[in-house]
């Protein structure tokens, strides 16, 4: 029979049960598919086991009493004498025992149904008392550890997060960093639905995921056995439901509140009823582990953002098409819309239009047009001349730090984080309407800047304004890169 049945037969929980085999006290026969199979005779020693833990005798003494190693008769006389220097509310028990010392039974003979009976002739309330205490004691401990659990979950729940995150920089060019507050609780959602698919397929083949394996935590069917992927998915939606709230703002931290009260009380929770969550150990370096990893996580999402989303998909010697691809890639990155694109030529084109983007176009907006230096089909260097006699001169920055990401930083020592890229992009930050020059690693960029007619507002930084004494106005300016 199946625990189910031998549940329903002696009245026991499936909880105690499965104590009771832990404790040794009961040894079921093992399928070739690995589910237990409980005989007659496993019955038998469980009303037994029943019958003396309800006589308030140790799990200890059954064991040893079962082993042969006392005699039941003689154990009983002493369990006799200790019931009496207890307290009054064993009474019934009392009575039992020594119906069994009448009746001189010998354990491997104990007819416990009949006992069973005789001790369910005393009071009721009693009795309904005992066996209850009994069924708490008998239990294999729940793991309750809320924190645990829910540290465990929100690193399981960082990687998807993460996982997403990574997907929509390296395939969909987009800035997660400046995602709006709609479209971050969007990520929110889709960061637990790919946790609802992933970590059912961690249980069903590990028993664990990476969260509870740092934490010691492991997740089995009542048998020991992994969960089945539809089981394992079965509880993931109900602690996705029930234990976050679908991590819906707000009514995701009501139901962790909720959750881990429950925890707290031992309450079985909604997505353990056919699971046991198990806890090897508490050791602290899984702590330390923990955090290396949480750590590990947020680097690894940075140097993902850094390198598909700051930096140039093309590397090395690129052509003026892999330039212009580097160009909208990276504006586009930093949501910068100039209305326009280049094309494979390095030429502006109107930007296709998208029926679901709204593009908001400014008239005094400049678009540089860039001379390419090109040898053997390889950019060599880029350039643009600006010449204006408004009152107030563009600010082109924005194109000189682009046009410095997508040619200069195609080259392999430099990027957005070593000291030579950083170096270079401060100076172009730094005068935006004023001369430099900069040299480093093969890489030069030069900014030849002439005026007449106007007066830096506060410095090199800032925009120019008109000096209202000047009889004429007139602002040139020629920025280029070039590698050697």
């Amino acid at each position: 029979m199946k625990i189910k049945e031998l549940e329903a037969i002696t009245g026991i929980p499936r909880a105690t049960i499965r104590f009771y085999e832990k404790e040794g006290l009961l040894s079921p026969e093992r399928k070739d598919n690995g589910y237990r199979e409980y005989s007659e005779e496993d019955k038998d020693k469980l009303m037994k086991n029943k019958l003396l833990r309800l006589l308030s005798i140790p799990v200890e003494s059954v064991r040893e009493l079962e082993a042969g190693k006392l005699d039941l008769t003689a154990y009983m006389e002493t369990h006799v004498h200790d019931l009496q220097l207890t307290e009054n509310d064993i009474r019934n028990a009392e009575r039992v025992c020594r119906e069994i010392c009448t009746d001189r039974a010998a354990f491997a003979t104990l007819d416990a149904a009949r006992y069973i009976s005789s001790f369910e002739e005393g009071t009721r309330n009693e009795l309904r008392d005992s066996e209850q205490q009994l069924y708490r004691t008998d239990t294999v401990p729940r793991v309750t550890a809320p924190w645990r659990r829910f540290f465990a979950r929100m690193l399981d729940l960082s990687l998807c997060s993460r996982l997403l995150g990574s997907c929509l920089v390296i395939f969909r060019n987009v800035n997660i960093g400046r995602l709006g507050p709609g479209e971050s609780i969007l990520c929110m959602f889709a960061a637990t639905f790919i946790m609802l698919m992933a970590e059912p397929l961690f249980l069903h083949l590990f028993g664990t995921t990476p969260g509870k394996w740092i934490l010691g935590l492991s997740v089995s069917d009542e048998n020991g056995h992994r969960l089945s992927y539809s089981e394992a998915w079965q509880r993931t939606l109900w602690v996705c439901a029930y234990g976050m709230g679908l991590s819906i703002p707000i009514i995701g931290v009501i139901r962790l509140i909720i959750s881990r009260k429950a925890c707290l009380r031992g309450e079985p929770l909604v997505w353990e009823e056919y699971s046991v969550l198990e806890l090897k150990d508490e050791r602290s370096w899984r702590i330390f582990a923990y955090a290396g990893l949480d750590l590990l996580i947020t680097v690894a999402g940075l140097l993902v953002i850094i390198r598909f989303g700051e930096m140039p998909r093309h590397r090395g010697d690129i052509t003026v098409a892999e330039f212009s691809e580097n160009y909208n890639r990276l504006s586009t990155f930093k949501q910068l819309d100039f209305d326009a694109v280049l094309d494979e030529e390095g030429k502006w084109v109107e930007r296709p239009e998208d029926p679901n983007s709204v593009t908001v176009f400014f008239p005094e907006q400049y678009l540089p047009e860039y001379e390419y230096d090109v040898q053997d089909g390889k950019l060599k260097s880029i350039r643009f001349h600006y010449e204006t006699d408004a009152d107030y001169p563009s600010d082109c920055q924005a194109h000189m730090q682009l046009a410095l990401r997508s040619f200069a930083f195609t080259d392999r020592d430099l990027n957005v984080i070593n000291n030579a890229g950083k170096v270079m992009e401060e100076t172009v930050a730094a005068n935006a309407f004023q001369p430099f020059h900069y040299s480093s690693g093969g890489v030069t960029v030069d900014c030849q800047v002439n005026y007449e007619g106007y007066t830096p507002f506060y410095s090199p930084s800032y925009p120019l304004i008109p000096d209202e004494n000047a009889a004429e106005r007139h602002f040139s300016m020629i920025f280029s890169v070039a590698k050697d």
